[in-house]
């Protein structure tokens, strides 16, 4: 028997070579592949299970947004002194001091203050009603500090005397949320302090409570999406409304259908078929908790206490050109205070067992999982070459192609290296609470691994070593 069809030369150069390019792909990413198929694994599991993510945090956590609508509607009921974006300072802190009268548990201002407006005298104005407001109905204000090294500036250094400025911003996760940023908790991560560790815990913080110790450093979380809508508070303002699908097997097949189309058609916010402004959420827009507040009925403003009372309120904006927006597998482009927010309910409904983005050990443990998947499929070929047959289809076979008759059908390997994706990724995800392995990728790899023994790989590369 010559080297290059001996079954054992075959086999150990199958898994070398294999396990050499899976090795390539997962370290060295080239082209950015990895990281393109990594995240359409993780948004193609996220968009089928978001219909069966519930959260006792749901309604525990509520958005106030800012839109042109709302900044419209205030200006001509003479609310507000702006007809357009920026709004002025004194504006941005009547709206707070609606929000902080109905003593929420805490509030995040998603509105990036660095440099006091020229144009714009009522910056003192807002530091006293903000101030006096927060301290008279004892609500904390967190207000958003950008990166954790960059150097605040003296409005900055004015806001953090009135609460507290925190990272809202970072580089180099990806699309998931770290807890903190070298040492510096993150927004999500702080509200959770303020909502869960600290003195009267909301009802929703059930699970095992997160202390810093597991926020270390490159702690990141995986950010699951729900797409049930929260229930609407003012359902009688048009803006509000939001289409409540559930759990529905209708729902899976919707997010399903959507994933496969995504790319091919695009969508403006206004025509997106997932609700683009349809948050997890309970949504206040501006205008609406101002008219309630003011001239809304008893049952309307008791519906407003219901909404705010002891809730974690995240104050943002939805305003074309502000780019301040994130993309969401589940709902399409959202405002980026929905990322915070979505962040905040995961690790109140999971508390420790949240699920954790890549990092270094996760990174291994594919390559270990490729290395496993790439034995098993080499020790398949390696039984059937010692059978005499070869790796083909039913098309070649009947073809009568010269040599080995070749009936190892490539579909059937494909579907057991699929099977074995499948299994591994939910135990990693379910298990062990990793975001999901990228199977996607995996796949391309057994793709590409299928050809090379299709085309003789491994025989060539045999008759190579054998030249004297």
């Amino acid at each position: 028997m010559s080297l290059e069809t001996s079954p054992f030369a075959k086999l150990v150069v199958r898994i070398l070579a294999y396990s050499l390019l899976g090795w390539f792909f997962l370290e060295f990413n080239p082209f950015g592949i990895s990281d393109i198929t990594d995240q359409a694994t993780q948004d193609a599991l996220y968009k089928v299970t978001a219909p069966y993510y519930r959260s006792d945090a749901q309604q525990d956590v509520v958005v106030i947004l800012v839109n042109q609508n709302s900044i419209a509607e205030l200006y001509d009921r003479e609310v507000i002194e702006a007809n357009e974006w920026p709004i002025r300072y004194r504006d941005h802190a009547y709206l707070l001091s609606r929000i902080l009268k109905y003593r929420p548990k805490a509030v995040f201002v998603d509105v990036y203050f660095k440099q006091e407006r020229s144009t714009d005298d009522s910056f003192e104005q807002f530091k006293r009603l903000a101030g006096r407001m927060s301290d008279k109905y004892e609500s904390p204000l967190l207000f958003a500090g950008g990166y954790q090294d960059e150097e605040y500036t003296e409005i900055q250094r004015s806001l953090g005397q009135l609460g507290e400025l925190v990272v809202n911003g970072w580089e180099g996760y990806g699309q998931a949320y770290p807890l903190n940023d070298n040492g510096h908790p993150t927004t999500a991560y702080r509200l959770y302090q303020l909502a869960c560790l600290e003195d009267s815990p909301l009802a929703s913080c059930t699970k095992p409570l997160i202390d810093e110790y597991a926020t270390g450093a490159g702690a990141a979380m995986s950010v699951r999406w729900g797409s049930r809508p929260a229930q609407v508070v003012f359902d009688e303002f048009f803006q509000s409304v939001c289409t409540d699908r559930s759990g529905s097997v209708m729902e899976v097949g919707r997010q399903i259908l959507f994933g496969l189309v995504e790319g091919l058609v695009s969508y403006d916010d206004s025509e997106s078929p997932l609700d683009a402004q349809c948050g997890y959420h309970p949504v206040i827009y501006a205008d609406e908790l101002v008219y309630v507040d003011k001239q809304g009925s008893e049952a309307q403003r008791q519906r407003l206490v219901a909404a705010l009372e002891n809730k974690v309120v995240m104050y943002g904006l939805s305003l074309e050109g502000l780019h301040d927006r994130i993309y969401s597998p589940v709902h399409g482009q959202l405002p980026g205070v929905f990322f915070h927010a979505m962040a905040l309910d995961n690790l109140m409904h999971y508390g420790t067992d949240y699920v954790r983005a890549a990092d270094d050990r996760i990174a291994r443990i594919n390559l270990y999982i490729w290395i496993l998947i790439t034995v098993i499929f080499s020790g398949v070929l390696f039984y059937y070459d010692r059978k005499g047959v070869c790796f083909g289809s039913e098309s070649e076979k009947l073809a009568g192609d010269a040599g080995p008759v070749c009936h190892i059908p490539a579909l059937r390997l494909l579907l057991i290296a699929t099977l074995m994706i499948i299994i591994i990724s939910v135990l990693l995800f379910w298990v062990m609470r990793y975001e999901p392995l990228n199977s996607v990728g995996f796949l391309v790899l057994i793709g590409v691994s299928s050809w090379l023994v299709h085309s003789d790989f491994a025989e060539w590369i045999l008759k190579k070593l054998a030249l004297p």
